[in-house]
């Protein structure tokens, strides 16, 4: 995997729920789902990096063992139980935290900057009018019933 950035990764979790050893580059959420050395592998980015540690992966015993670790650990922490239980722990948190009294302030208006520099100019985003007045009658609605 050679993107940018990453969450956690669907294709590495994909992956090693099939018992693949993952070769992934370092970067944020990685280490979230792989151990270099346990469960996989993460290089620095470099090419030489790379192709150490894809030659580590290519050794028989060292492959299997960390093929049996890579399943092992994704079902432990990605297992349908493991993952609705830890929802059913975060909206049991959510509904036990008392709301805030202060009303939310919702921005109307979000400006991004460009992704990149060059295509500033070309970046002429602008909020839809459906969008404004839907916001409108949101928040029409939310005023209205607090009377």
């Amino acid at each position: 995997m050679f993107s940018d950035r990453e969450g956690t990764p669907g294709s590495v979790m994909d992956a090693m729920s099939c018992g693949v050893v993952p070769l992934c580059r370092n970067m944020e959420g990685i280490h979230n789902l792989v151990r270099h050395g346990e469960n996989g592998l993460i290089f620095d980015g470099s090419k030489e990096d790379f192709v150490i540690q894809l030659k580590k992966l290519r050794e028989e015993a060292f492959w299997k063992q960390r093929s049996a670790a890579a399943l092992r650990d994704f079902a432990d922490q990605f297992s349908l139980d493991t993952t609705l239980a830890r929802w059913q722990r975060l909206l049991e948190e959510l509904l036990a935290t008392p709301l805030p009294k202060s009303a939310i302030k919702v921005p109307t208006r979000v400006s991004l900057p460009p992704v990149r520099y060059h295509f500033a100019n070309a970046d002429r985003r602008k909020y839809p009018l459906y969008a404004l007045l839907r916001g409108l009658y949101i928040l029409w609605g939310l005023i209205t019933r607090g009377k």
